[in-house]
């Protein structure tokens, strides 16, 4: 298992571990590898970019925050890197567009947030 710490741990990073035995990359932080077994993981960090393979959009969030802030996009994003991850996103993405990952503080929380690709990056 890799050191590094990503957005999960409030670090503003968004990562892939990458298996050293067979290859195979995952958005999911873990101790092994899923296809292999392997425990041998180095930790690169992710492009940022890809394209959204899923999205609905949300009208009634969990809190009234939540609420307050919609309606915004959940995202199933297809990475550059070949893995899938789920972001919070513009409620106005598409299937199939290409997006571009910034990672936002949200109620508090560093999430991945999914913007459309030839939007400006939000300082």
């Amino acid at each position: 298992m890799t050191a590094a710490q990503d957005w999960t741990a409030g670090v503003p990073a968004l990562l892939v571990d990458e298996c050293l035995a067979c290859g195979r990359r995952t958005g999911f932080r873990q101790q092994h590898c899923a296809h292999c077994g392997s425990e041998s993981l180095k930790t690169v960090p992710a492009q940022g970019t890809g394209r959204v393979w899923s999205i609905t959009v949300v009208h009634r969030g969990p809190t009234k925050e939540a609420t307050r802030d919609g309606p915004y996009g959940i995202a199933l994003v297809d990475l550059a890197e070949g893995v899938r991850v789920m972001t919070r996103a513009d409620a106005a993405l598409t299937i199939g567009m290409p997006v571009r990952i910034d990672l936002r503080v949200v109620d508090g929380t560093c999430l991945p947030y999914a913007s459309a690709a030839d939007q400006p990056a939000r300082a």
